[in-house]
């Protein structure tokens, strides 16, 4: 049965049939596996200045990537220790919903001493599927701002500015920057 007609079958607005894609649903079993087994396989790890909340969740906003003009998504943070940690991001916009996973590495000593700043880079990929799907590798590169109180003590809150560029490689290669501006809040 062809996707349109499982998505009608289902009751699913004919707009919505790409999430029914095989190539979609592939793609999203690999990146939310990859996310769980890295986020899971460093508990052992954990020492960083999150230590008794390595898990945070929160929002970005911003300018997407790679032609999505507007992007609005919920974004996770796990530390393995005091530098590392995994971003994840789940999110929509004008062009589609994206997902995207980036190892970062954290450099706390470029502010010097800062209370709670840092920059951070690393490497990731992405799914996007809406008007036409695409995957890729992508880059952050960014300033975390790990709020303390007065004493200066940890708060479980995070506030950050990142540009991302993107290489599209499946459906057509193409290069963009996005920006993103969020904030994320620790618990777990």
């Amino acid at each position: 049965m062809p996707v349109s007609a499982a998505a009608l079958q289902l009751g699913l607005n004919p707009r919505w049939k790409v999430f029914m894609h095989p190539e979609f649903l592939r793609a999203l079993r690999t990146v939310l596996g990859l996310a769980a087994l890295g986020a899971l396989g460093a508990a052992p790890l954990l020492a960083g200045p999150t230590s008794s909340n390595p898990f945070g969740l929160g929002v970005a906003l911003g300018g997407g990537v790679l032609g999505d003009v507007a992007n609005a998504s919920l974004t996770g943070k796990y530390w393995f220790d005091g530098t590392h940690a995994l971003d994840m991001g789940l999110g929509g916009g004008v062009g589609g919903l994206d997902l995207n996973a980036d190892y970062l590495w954290h450099n706390f000593g470029v502010f010097h001493h800062r209370h709670g700043l840092a920059l951070y880079y690393g490497p990731g990929a992405y799914v996007n599927v809406g008007n036409a799907f695409g995957t890729g590798i992508q880059g952050k590169i960014g300033v975390d701002w790990l709020i303390q109180g007065r004493d200066h003590r940890p708060t479980p809150w995070e506030v950050f500015g990142e540009l991302v560029p993107a290489i599209n490689i499946i459906q057509g290669v193409g290069f963009g920057v996005g920006a993103d501006v969020g904030g994320r809040y620790y618990f777990w």
